[in-house]
């Protein structure tokens, strides 16, 4: 895939997912022949429906059979934390005086007012698990030696709430040397982090090859740890014996109630990420790799590193 000539804008996506438990039995609602008679249990994850399948006798007659059928939509409703009353969910942020917070939904969040705050992000998962941190910056790492070079770093950057989708904030121009800005949506399902890059970035200005991989830097505090399990998305062909990283690997992040899935990047057309169907190109992987606290200078913090490979979009 190549991006020449192409006024784009490069995105790198991040995503705590929710995961939910529905109880057994739950089933799909079929798309037609079915009258949805009436709500008869509403639950956390899960609308339980009366329902009368339509079919026809032999003379023509409609016949009804009375069935119930649950319709699984993960995050549906929360539990309000003030009335304890089982509640619809919501997507929509709040604005306060120091920041902003996502609360009507299973997931909360905390937004710091300015993204250089050392946790710009509080999040309080389902399961009562607080994670607290944020971006850092960018590095571009050199898969032949495994060393990496920070080439932008988070300076202060003022969050401002999309006046045309209430479940998005905005932090623009929230690095210092690279162009760029950081947009979180955030639902019942989830948050997602996107890193929206508006000029383009060489490794060879930093004198690195283009096999080089740019990667988003996240600190977090390490009161919670996640499980890890850990694939190979890609094989860098004919160098592996000369490579201290030649493989590409994603790590599945398994938080308990909320899971960090592999993210993706992608190009978008005239360089309008706020453009009607902006994306102009396939998705590109984008890989984690976390890295638990350990003694020495940064303990009591784990970092995420997230990477895709500068050949895929740089050229």
């Amino acid at each position: 895939m190549s991006f020449r000539n192409l006024w784009a804008v490069g995105l790198v996506g991040v995503l705590l997912q929710l995961m939910s438990n529905v109880e057994s039995g739950a089933g799909a609602i079929p798309a037609k022949g079915i009258l949805y008679d009436q709500i008869v249990e509403k639950g956390l994850n899960h609308t339980r429906f009366r329902t009368r399948p339509v079919s026809t006798n032999a003379p023509g007659t409609e016949v009804f059979t009375n069935h119930t059928v649950v319709r699984i939509n993960p995050g549906e409703r929360y539990i309000d934390p003030v009335t304890g009353v089982l509640t619809d969910s919501e997507e929509r942020i709040d604005e306060y005086a120091t920041g902003a917070v996502y609360q009507r939904g299973p997931v909360r969040v905390i937004f710091a007012l300015d993204i250089a705050s050392e946790n710009s992000l509080d999040i309080l998962t389902p399961d009562g698990k607080r994670l607290r941190g944020g971006p850092v910056g960018l590095s571009i790492m050199n898969p032949v030696d495994g060393t990496s070079t920070l080439i932008a770093e988070v300076k202060s950057s003022k969050g401002k709430l999309d006046k045309a989708d209430p479940r998005k904030i905005v932090f623009r121009d929230f690095l210092d040397g690279v162009l760029a800005d950081c947009d979180y949506l955030v639902g019942p399902k989830g948050l997602s982090q996107t890193i929206v890059l508006r000029e383009r970035i060489d490794p060879g200005d930093w004198g690195l090859p283009l096999e080089s991989r740019l990667e988003v830097i996240s600190s977090f505090e390490a009161s919670h740890q996640p499980v890890i399990s850990t694939r190979v998305l890609k094989e860098s062909a004919g160098k592996q014996a000369n490579m201290a990283s030649p493989s590409l690997t994603d790590s599945f992040l398994n938080f308990g109630s909320l899971v960090m899935p592999q993210g993706a990047a992608f190009a978008v057309a005239d360089g309008n990420v706020d453009a009607p169907n902006p994306i102009k190109f396939e998705s590109i992987p984008v890989a984690k790799h976390w890295e638990a606290s350990v003694a020495g200078a940064g303990a009591g913090r784990s970092v995420l590193f997230e990477s895709m490979k500068c050949r895929r979009w740089s050229a």
